[in-house]
């Protein structure tokens, strides 16, 4: 399996789909704006350690799940 943090925005695309979640729901989670959300989910912006457990948390998925590439 690869994993690199560049497969972050893809991930976070698909569970919000898979979870019926949009990233505003997301932003309200993690208590930030839904520009920085957006940042994540256009690659400008890699989410810190802590962010990513609150982020894999959000969506019921290990860390690793956020990080691994596509099929």
């Amino acid at each position: 399996m690869i994993y690199a943090a560049h497969h972050i925005p893809d991930n976070i695309d698909r569970l919000c789909i898979e979870r019926e979640k949009t990233s505003a729901d997301l932003a309200r989670e993690l208590e930030v704006s839904r520009v920085f959300v957006g940042k994540i989910l256009n690659g400008d912006k890699t989410p810190s350690l802590a962010r990513m457990l609150e982020i894999a948390r959000f969506f019921g998925v290990t860390p690793n799940e956020l990080l691994e590439a596509g099929e």
